[in-house]
Formats: C-alpha cells, structure tokens, sequence
C-alpha cells in the first residue's frame, strides 16, 4: 500500500498526467484509503469551479471562492524575519489553504490583490495573497487592521509556464518603505524581485516579515508582478509622489501592479497593576 500522495498528484492523476502505472497505484490507493477520496473530490470540484464560464465581471471575492482550496491542511508557523533584519532559519512544514489567482479585467478582491485590466495573459494565471500569521493564519482585506509587530506571510500561485516576478513591499504613515519580497537585509545590497516557479497548488514563502516600529495609520502594501525582476533600488529612488498607485503603474506599464490598503492600530496600552 503506497502512502497518502499529495495534492499535486491527485490534481494529475484527474488532469490525465499521471503516468499509466502511477495512475493505477493511485487509483488503488483511493480504493482502500478513507481520507484521500475526500481530498480527491475536492480537487474535483476545484476544477470544475475554475472551468465554469463567468458571466459578465467577477464580483468581490469570486476569484478567491474559484481556487479556493478544499481540504483542511493546517498552516506550521514559519520563522519570522525582523527588520533590520534576522532571518529565520526554518521553513515551512505545510502550505495553508488558501490561494488567490489575479484574473485579468476582475475589480481588487477583498482578500487579495486583483489585476488592473489590460494585463497580459500570463497574469490571469498567477495570483499573490498576503496573510497575517495566527491562530489560525488570517487573510488581509482592505481595510483589515493590524499592529506593530504582526507577522506578515505571502502566499502564490503559479498556473502557467511564464517566468514570473514578485516585488512586494508596504508604505507605511510616515513614507517609508517596508521591504517583504524580496528581502532587504543589507544596505549596501540591491536585492531583486523573486521568482514564482509554477506552482498548481498554493505556496507559501519560508518565512515571515514582522515590522516591530510601523507608525499607526495606513499602511498601504505594493505588489508588483512582472516578466522581468526589479530591483529595490528602483523603488527606494522613488519620490513620495511617484510611489502612487497610477505613477507605479505607469512607470512598469508591463507589469501588473495593485494595492492593498491596510490600517496599523497602535498596540493596546497596558493595563497597571493595582498597588497592593
């Protein structure tokens, strides 16, 4: 009896891409395990949910609803980078099910990034979804608050074969850029955009970006999806004014950038012990 095979295999075994005698080992496998059926049905109808034609624009949350995973796979805490900055040393154990692919024309979802219109076909096969680390992990919407300190995590998808880039970065109250992907460690490096092998189920990145100092206010998070890697330099030589949405966008016009507006609460002030 051969162990439980993952998500990925069963997408192919239902895709036709299983070779002849793995096909049969898992056909088999599914025969007599209670568990993978399920996991099995769900990819089922993940499929038929990506396949079903859309009428008109996709409303709010619609491409989040469509790729959605199914199962009930639990999110391992990945280390947490601090700025200015310690890496984390260990990875993920597992990816959590959640996933958001940017469909082109499609109005910014709740939980994720949108496409801007326009965009190249390569884009409405690729989709990037920003989570704060808890228990459980929580998808970011407009508007959601966070505080100093929240461990940020971003997870993609990648349906297609294009080479794709992600740079992703948030601009907090007072104007200053705050590095996610990639990581800015040093200083006196200009790290650039990372790449997003393809990837037919949702992946998170090894580890996470907390900012302990972030100003209370907007937090507005960028990110930028593009064919050929950017450098941070090209960001931080940005004015103030040319880090606007349309100024971005203008500036990559190939590329396929959108906004996340987040709300930093300043932390709880504690509660004093009372005098004995």
């Amino acid at each position: 009896m051969i162990d439980c095979p993952d998500g990925d295999e069963l997408f192919l075994l239902l895709d036709g891409e299983a070779t002849e005698n793995r096909g049969a080992e898992l056909r088999a496998h599914l025969a007599s395990c209670p568990a993978c059926p399920k996991e099995l049905e769900a990819q089922r109808q993940l499929i038929a949910r990506i396949a079903a034609p859309l009428d008109g624009l996709p409303s709010p949350g619609a491409a989040s609803a469509v790729l959605r995973r199914l199962d009930e796979t639990k999110l391992a805490r990945p280390a947490t980078r601090r700025p200015r900055w310690a890496l984390g040393a260990a990875g993920l154990a597992a990816c959590a099910a959640i996933a958001l692919v940017v469909l082109p024309r499609a109005p910014t979802t709740p939980t994720g990034f949108a496409s801007r219109g326009g965009a190249a076909g390569w884009a409405g096969k690729v989709g990037v979804e920003l989570l704060a680390l808890g228990a459980p992990p929580r998808g970011l919407a407009a508007g959601s608050p966070v505080t100093p300190g929240t461990a940020f995590v971003a997870s993609y998808r990648n349906l297609g074969d294009a080479r794709v880039f992600l740079t992703l970065f948030a601009i907090d109250a007072g104007g200053e850029v705050r590095w996610l992907y990639p990581a800015f460690v040093d200083r006196g490096a200009d790290p650039g955009s990372v790449l997003l092998p393809k990837a037919v189920s949702p992946q998170l990145f090894p580890d996470s970006v907390a900012f302990d100092d972030l100003p209370p206010g907007a937090l507005r998070v960028i990110t930028i999806l593009s064919r050929e890697p950017l450098r941070a330099s090209s960001v931080e030589q940005l004015s103030a004014a040319d880090r606007s949405l349309d100024r971005l966008r203008a500036r990559w016009a190939d590329a396929v950038i959108d906004e996340l507006a987040l709300r930093v609460a300043p932390p709880p002030t504690p509660t004093p012990e009372p005098k004995r």
